[in-house]
């Protein structure tokens, strides 16, 4: 089972969200980022595009690992 991975290097941790749900991401819900500077990133939709535009985010704030959460 994989537990991170990384995009455009930022490294997105799964731990949280397998932890709460005993499976990796996948598929289409109101996914939670916490940015590891005291905030959150929401987005509604399929877990590849909620990845995406949270790493996006990320880079923005120069942020460098995220979790999502579960």
């Amino acid at each position: 089972m994989t537990v991170s991975s990384t995009l455009s290097g930022v490294t997105v941790s799964y731990l949280k969200y397998i932890c709460a749900h005993g499976k990796t991401p996948r598929g289409y819900r109101e996914w939670a980022f916490d940015m590891g500077d005291g905030n959150m990133f929401f987005y509604t939709g399929i877990f590849g595009e909620a990845k995406r535009a949270a790493v996006k985010e990320a880079r923005c704030r120069g942020v460098v690992a995220i979790s999502v959460c579960g």
